[in-house]
């Protein structure tokens, strides 16, 4: 297989941030591995391929263990590819829960490579207020309230204040992997072009364009998520079914509503009820100063009930 030059064969490590179009260049890389891999770069496995990211990268790190990733180094040391490249914004976000042990490893793993980290920035409001809604309809710990703070207080934690400096965040990720360089560029910028420019692929290489991944949730419906999901003790059951409710009213390419969604239909009935009437209890409770809101909180609560009493009738094929 020809190579592009002579040099070392290379690591592409995009670490995150999150909210910078992640989402895309994964799913852009996973629709397009086959006419990468022809060219010698390999797009390593995922295990989930609703969501291609390296997310075993992030686990390995944590416990230690990175005999998968030395595994998925393979096709470079034997010579069927000259580029691997690896796309989990968790590396960034976990940074701090990985011990140095860890970090000691993958520098003995990627010893021999030329190791590149691709790192994406964006306008800071606009990164920080995508970055707080995602965290406010992350999964929360079962029998727990939602402790994430306002928004204006969320900018201002230490480890949201960390990521705002690209430069620092790529100095101190490249000092723990030891990769020697770095490529930053921005959202508004064609990034998908930026990257395949990186990976050096000829001008008339196959690709498909990137698909429209991972979109925002619109602040209609923040808002009033927000509002319930500070009211209840156990903020588990209420996502379940508000999230399902809202992705049936409005079909969305938000990776983390369609998966909640689906696994809406696949709870116990005992447990969708009880997600409904958790949901239920609280529009009832709750007090909105917005009548569209209100209208909003009350189409939800419709609409999660109805969808639990489809499934009652109609439930889903047993897994095979």
């Amino acid at each position: 297989m020809a190579r592009m030059n002579d040099s070392r064969p290379r690591v592409i490590l995009h670490p995150g941030p999150p909210k910078t179009g992640t989402s895309t260049l994964q799913a852009w890389c996973h629709l397009n591995s086959g006419v990468l891999a022809a060219q010698g770069i390999v797009y390593a496995s995922v295990d989930t391929p609703r969501d291609p990211k390296h997310q075993w990268l992030v686990q390995g790190l944590k416990r230690g263990d990175l005999s998968r990733l030395a595994a998925e180094t393979g096709p470079l040391r034997d010579g069927r590819a000259h580029t691997l490249i690896l796309s989990c914004e968790g590396v960034m976000t976990n940074r701090a829960l990985i011990p140095d042990c860890a970090w000691q490893q993958v520098r003995e793993v990627l010893t021999g490579f030329d190791t590149t980290l691709f790192l994406v920035g964006r306008d800071l409001d606009g990164w920080l207020r995508s970055l707080w809604k995602q965290a406010l309809i992350n999964p929360v710990p079962p029998g727990r309230p939602l402790s994430l703070p306002d928004f204006a207080v969320f900018c201002r934690m230490p480890a949201i204040r960390a990521m705002m400096d690209l430069g620092h965040m790529a100095d101190l990720i490249a000092d723990r992997t030891g990769a020697s360089a770095r490529v930053l560029t921005r959202l508004d910028a064609d990034f998908i072009g930026v990257f395949a420019g990186l990976l050096g692929l000829s001008p008339d290489a196959p690709l498909q364009d990137a698909p429209r991944i991972n979109e925002s949730l619109p602040p209609d419906f923040i808002a009033v998520y927000a509002r319930l999901a500070r009211h209840v003790d156990q903020v588990g059951p209420l996502r379940l079914a508000t999230l399902a409710a809202f992705h049936a009213m409005r079909p969305t390419g938000n990776l983390m509503v369609a998966t909640v969604a689906r696994q809406f239909a696949r709870v116990s009935a005992q447990d969708r009820d009880r997600a409904v009437a958790s949901l239920c209890q609280a529009v009832n409770a709750v007090t909105f100063d917005d009548p569209d809101h209100r209208d909003l909180a009350l189409q939800l609560a419709s609409q999660a009930a109805m969808l639990r009493n489809i499934l009652l009738q109609d439930p889903p094929p047993a897994p095979r």
